[in-house]
């Protein structure tokens, strides 16, 4: 439980016969290091990190889900695979519908591979279940599929109830696009986001991107002279 991303877990035993010591050999079994990664554009895929926003820009973030390594290369079957972005719906909107998932590789549009809700400030994209046989050889159906994306991404995995999902979305790179809308404006404040991307219930984050707000105020005033318009 403690392994970190990237580090090797090694085991050796010992078998002792009469104070006779014989250690055995040292498998080695190496934890997955995926590499998620968070963008701040334009809707012209200009970088605007740092870059200052007004209200009704369009902050497009681009998160990258690192799906690595490939399943024939894990030892056992992905039950989770996923992303949780925090915006700050205090000063963005975001709509579900507009939300999606492309192969980075490919540009191939997989949306509908995965199951995607945006509550309270948060969207969840998370890779659907399929079918499959559990340890036991009992059948572990995907649907339905979760309905509340928060609670199935903070559960417990169990291999033996739990549905995996479909394994030929490992090895891969895919882009989340989140088009969020700027609606709200406040001189000296800055809008910060960071991603969470969750593979079997290991979390890693993705940088902090950031744009401050400028509030535009508009201005008029009239003179007159005696005697003119």
């Amino acid at each position: 439980k403690e392994a970190a991303p990237g580090s090797t877990v090694k085991n050796q035993a010992f078998e002792i016969i009469n104070g006779s010591r014989t250690a055995t050999e040292i498998p080695e079994v190496k934890i997955p290091n995926p590499k998620p990664d968070k963008e701040d554009l334009n809707t012209d895929l200009i970088d605007i990190d740092k870059k200052t926003v007004v209200k009704g820009d369009t902050i497009l973030y681009r998160l990258t889900l690192d799906a690595m390594p490939s399943a024939e290369e894990l030892a056992y079957n992905v039950h989770k695979l996923g992303m949780v972005d925090d915006y700050d719906e205090k000063f963005l909107s975001l709509d579900p519908a507009a939300i999606r998932v492309t192969e980075k590789a490919t540009g191939a549009d997989v949306t509908g591979k995965f199951n995607i809700q945006v509550k309270d400030g948060v969207a969840y994209v998370f890779a659907k279940q399929v079918d499959s046989t559990g340890p036991n050889g009992d059948l572990l159906k995907g649907d339905p599929q979760p309905t509340d994306l928060k609670k199935y991404s903070e559960a417990p995995i169990d291999p033996a109830t739990t549905p995996i999902i479909d394994q030929a979305l490992m090895g891969k790179q895919y882009w989340i696009t989140l088009p969020t809308k700027v609606i709200k404006d406040q001189d000296g404040y800055t809008i910060k986001n960071q991603a969470v991307q969750n593979i079997e219930n290991s979390h890693q984050q993705t940088k902090i991107v950031s744009n401050p707000l400028k509030q535009i105020n508009p201005d008029k005033d009239v003179t007159a002279e005696a005697g003119g318009k």
